[in-house]
């Protein structure tokens, strides 16, 4: 389903106009020859296209997101005169000339540090170029360049094709003329926005006012606009910021953005802002700072929580209207699936599930807006309710409804986009839903630009105004990072003319907090070089003025701009190729990456298997599933099977438990159970992180992190958190690529986010799979016939023995029932197994696991795909041109695997399972990393057959050998074969450990299939 801003787009003019979009290739895809690049930030592009193509764009197989550009403005000058809207939201009117109070005086007296040898670049409207706060002693300019995009077309700006670049030397001409505006045909409209933030980024005072932050930084100004009015799209952002990084050259570069709107996910996903983190990433000295919004206080944000079968309405007025449209957003958990309705003036009603899209009409029948349902964006694969109202839509009270049809997580977040041109016409919600929280502008909720908020700088007490907007962000990440003075803020005025004398003004916002901080990381790149963003954070951080309290709107501290640069002035200096050279805009992805000092880094990430994250569970009497705690499984062992239905059901909110400190918890060791997988974790640091281990290349690390994830779910929900830990470790790693180590279940969700996504192979040197179910264990399907079977299920392995240890005790639940012949870990281990998945402690019950895959959608997703055979089942063998989903959806009584003793919601829950993981079977049939490795076992009396007589030593007691190897998968990197590694157990297994480490050497050092070239040697390191 297409983005709804680009149905909007496509429907506006002409096939036959070239358009401007943002795109998202899949990793090395050659874009189609009707999208023109115009600029590349790794996988996310900045193209033109013909209006016409847009739709056949949109489902090309090298396209992985296409959007229109979205629109963005500065944010509200809040206090510009006594005429303006949001001056009673502060009470302070605007200020021409004021005599300086001391608090205006921000540069630190003593400060050595001046910006020289950096370059600052402003995005923003208005830059009066002749101020000599602008100008150097001899009255030449300080700006290297400005680009007014206003001009469509026409211009002298070949690569881009629209506004007019003015050059240093153009500049300096007509500043020697009577009228340098005039001069250089730069026209100033009305308002001061980007020369106020600009002064106080690196104004150097020569007009008599307070010096901004670094007033010897060489200067860029972008003039946004190619739309005209004081609007920029993301497509003008991306551009201007490439255009500052050409004309930076290899020189420091902090780019500041004091602009955005409301709508957007808020989550960090947005095109715009996935191309300026890679951008962070990959240019060394390179900083974005942005300001955090002026919407606190101003009703455009609501949230809450939904379940199955409730209703929440959103109430949102609008006192007069303009030609702009009216556009709410409301974003919800991919996973679930919502209804929406809205009702508005003139009985005007819409309707659209989930994958719809509805015209709103009202009562005359005439088409007032429309409804959007996207399912699946695929840039976070969540969902989107999208209201267009038009300008012929009434005024008055307008209701968006969303009911709950399967819910999983349940919260929702929606945003009324901000009207940039009339703030009487602002549509708001009404004060019962309307919430102050998770307010941040739409562009400034990236992973690694730096929102700054708002306080008074006046006030002895440092008080926060009521406008600086908070979050978090709707992954629940803190913003702003930090505070700056942004109240009353004395700095450089635009003159409308140049016979006007040059002056300054007061102007008041979070627009003006974020240019304090810019100027800062200016000086602080001066004292420490071309640093990556992450050392410059932790050093901008580690200096913050401490605030009283934990209220979210400071951040984590005042900015403090002595101790942040007297940090700096502490950093290593940075590595010889990041001092030196400057990243290549238009490479790709792959090409282009960070590489650390001494060596390159390639990390391991493990993805564990079912059952082996710890989650903690919202709601049911058994509160958590956590095999590292004795206590908490012991609770599934006395729990009847309600209440592991409640518990475990997909419904039931979870969040994942991380409970350890220092390098365990920073690399997610604490997301998994330790019992089963930190032998491997503490392995892989100890074999790879030790300077005795290198290649021929030269020095290699290959330090160990671990990704836990609700395994209720689908494998194919996860891909998301997937790609963004993959990035959070790529950058606390400073690395390019990472190895992934897949256990059981975790091999089909890693397969799921590449076929989901491609372009995250591209940031994966290679793949190990272990003890894969990759077309599914005949195991799971054989529970719907016998439950969970003590004489059957008997070799579970020893791992679980502790969970139950103190149970078989003297005088413990168990005690007195272990057979004579049977060993102490294998009989807890089975019991507790037994327990856990059965309504009767020591008995089977079929009845019972379909009752449990009906209210999960992981483990079903472990059934016998279509791509195992039919050998397993004579049943299906029988029936070869019906799909094996089918046959499993059929009545118990009919072979199939739905109990007749379930009611008849039960039945369709459990069919529904089954549609949904036949779904998830067909898109991950065949896809796998093309450097996968497979490592599997066999010999363990294993499940073959669905007849349980039939079982055989031709699996590791879980997984058939012929889905461990992968039969879909034409050409592995490597396979071997173990003889008796039981499943659970098998990083347990010494010789098994040690075929993951030659793999990872293997895949990180040399890349030559295994056999063709010896792996590198591994030495001995320490554990975190």
């Amino acid at each position: 389903m297409m983005d709804p801003a680009l149905h909007e787009m496509i429907a506006e003019g002409a096939p036959g106009d070239e358009v401007a979009v943002v795109v998202r290739l899949h990793d090395k895809a050659q874009p189609p020859p009707a999208l023109r690049i115009v600029t590349r930030f790794g996988s996310v592009v900045t193209a033109r296209a013909r209006r016409g193509e847009l739709e056949r764009l949109h489902g090309h197989p090298a396209i992985a997101s296409l959007k229109a550009p979205r629109l963005y403005t500065k944010e509200l000058d809040l206090g510009l005169g006594p005429d303006d809207a949001d001056t009673e939201l502060l009470g302070v009117p605007i200020e021409a000339d004021p005599d300086p109070a001391p608090a205006d005086i921000r540069r630190p007296a003593q400060l050595a540090e001046t910006g020289r040898g950096t370059v600052l670049c402003v995005i923003d409207w208005s830059c009066d170029f002749a101020h000599p706060d602008f100008r150097r002693d001899d009255g030449s300019t300080r700006l290297l360049a400005l680009w007014d995009q206003r001009r469509a077309t026409g211009g002298d700006a070949p690569v881009y094709g629209y506004g007019r670049i003015h050059s240093r030397a153009a500049i300096d001409r007509a500043l020697a003329t009577a009228d340098p505006f005039a001069s250089l045909g730069y026209a100033i409209p009305d308002g001061a926005h980007g020369t106020h933030v600009l002064g106080i980024a690196a104004g150097n005072g020569r007009a008599g006012g307070p010096s901004g932050i670094a007033p010897q930084a060489d200067l860029v100004f972008v003039h946004l606009g190619s739309g005209g009015q004081d609007l920029g799209s993301s497509i003008d952002l991306l551009e201007g910021i490439d255009f500052a990084c050409r004309t930076a050259g290899a020189r420091p570069l902090v780019v500041n953005m004091s602009l955005g709107r409301h709508a957007g996910p808020h989550d960090g996903t947005l095109l715009i802002e996935r191309a300026i983190d890679w951008l962070l990433v990959h240019r060394p000295g390179t900083a974005v700072v942005q300001s955090t919004g002026n919407y606190y206080s101003r009703r455009i944000h609501s949230h809450g929580r939904l379940s199955e079968g409730k209703v929440a309405r959103l109430p949102f007025r609008t006192a007069q209207r303009d030609s702009q449209p009216i556009s709410v957003e409301t974003w919800y958990e991919g996973p679930d699936e919502f209804t929406a309705r809205v009702a508005g003036p003139g009985g005007a009603r819409a309707a659209a599930a989930l994958g719809q899209n509805a015209p709103v009409t009202d009562a005359r029948g005439r088409e007032v807006g429309r409804l959007y349902h996207r399912r699946a964006d695929p840039n976070n694969d969540d969902n989107l309710v999208n209201l267009f109202l038009d300008s012929a839509a009434a005024s008055g009270e307008w209701m968006i409804e969303i009911e709950g049809v399967d819910v999983v997580d349940g919260r929702w977040h929606s945003w009324i986009e901000r009207n940039a041109s009339c703030s009487p016409c602002q549509a708001q919600f009404v004060p019962d839903v309307a919430t102050p929280d998770s307010t941040t502008g739409s562009i400034c909720n990236a992973m690694r630009t730096i929102a700054v908020g708002a306080y008074d700088g006046h006030d002895p007490a440092r008080a926060l105004p009521p406008f600086s907007s908070v979050g978090p962000t709707r992954d629940g990440r803190r913003k702003p990072l930090l505070g700056a003075p942004g109240v009353r803020v004395l700095s450089v005025r635009s003159r409308a003319a140049a016979s006007d004398p040059p002056g300054y003004v007061r102007m008041s916002g979070t627009s003006m907090a974020a240019p304090h901080v810019a100027g800062t990381i200016a000086l602080m790149f001066e004292a420490s070089g071309r640093q990556r963003i992450s050392a410059i954070r932790r050093a901008l951080f580690a200096a913050l003025a401490p605030v009283e309290g934990d209220n979210q709107r400071w951040g984590y501290g005042r900015l403090d701009i002595a101790a942040a640069v007297a940090r700096a002035r502490t950093l290593p200096a940075p590595p010889p190729r990041d001092r030196e050279t400057a990243t290549p805009m238009f490479a790709s992805v792959t090409g282009e990456a960070a590489r650390h000092a001494g060596g390159e880094c390639v990390p391991v990430l493990l993805l564990p298997g079912v059952m082996g994250t710890r989650l903690r569970l919202a709601g049911g009497r058994v509160p958590a599933w956590d095999p590292d705690s004795n206590l908490t499984m012991g609770r599934w062992f006395l729990a009847d099977g309600g209440d592991k239905l409640a518990s475990l059901a997909v419904g039931n909110g979870a969040t994942i438990i991380a409970d350890a400190s220092g390098d365990r918890h920073r690399k997610g060791w604490d997301q998994v159970a330790s019992n089963f997988y930190a032998p491997m974790l503490e392995a892989i640091e100890r074999a790879f992180n030790a300077p005795s281990f290198a290649r021929p290349a030269g020095p290699l690390r290959c330090p160990a992190w671990a990704m836990g994830y609700d395994w209720r779910q689908s494998c194919a929900s996860h891909a998301g958190r997937l790609e963004r830990t993959i990035d959070r470790v790529l950058e606390a790693e400073r690395a390019r690529q990472l190895i992934l180590v897949t256990h059981s279940m975790g091999g089909l969700v890693a397969r799921a986010a590449i076929a989901g996504n491609p372009s995250i192979a591209g940031r994966i040197r290679g793949v190990i799979h272990t003890v894969q179910p990759s077309v599914g264990a005949v195991v799971a399907a054989r529970r719907f016939r016998t439950g969970f079977d003590r004489r059957i299920d008997g070799t579970l392995g020893e791992i679980a023995a502790a969970w139950a240890r103190e149970a078989i005790g003297a005088g413990g639940a168990l005690a007195g029932q272990m057979p004579e012949d049977a060993s102490e870990a294998d009989f807890i281990s089975t019991m507790l197994f037994q327990a856990i998945f059965s309504d009767r402690r020591l008995g089977p019950s079929p009845e019972f696991y379909a009752r449990l895959m009906a209210v999960l959608r992981g483990p079903v997703e472990l059934l016998p795909s279509d791509r195992a055979g039919r050998a397993w089942w004579p049943h299906a063998a029988a029936r070869p041109q019906m799909s094996v989903w089918d046959l499993y959806a059929a009545p118990r009584s009919q072979q199939g695997m739905v109990p007749d003793a379930l009611s008849e919601a039960e039945k369709a829950a459990l069919r529904g399972r089954f549609a949904e993981a036949r779904r998830f079977h067909s898109t991950i049939q065949n896809r796998y990393h093309p450097a996968t490795g497979v490592l599997y076992s066999t010999g363990l009396i294993t499940d073959v057959a669905l007849d349980p007589e039939r079982r055989a030593r031709e699996g590791d007691g879980t997984v058939p050998a012929f889905s461990g190897r992968c039969p879909d998968l034409a050409r592995p990197h490597f396979a071997q074969s173990f003889a008796r590694v039981e499943h659970a157990a098998c990083f347990g297994h010494a010789p098994f450990r040690e075929a993951v480490l030659d793999g990872i050497a293997h895949l990180a050092g040399s890349g030559a299939p295994l056999g063709t070239a010896p792996p590198p040697a591994r030495g001995a390191g320490r554990t975190p």
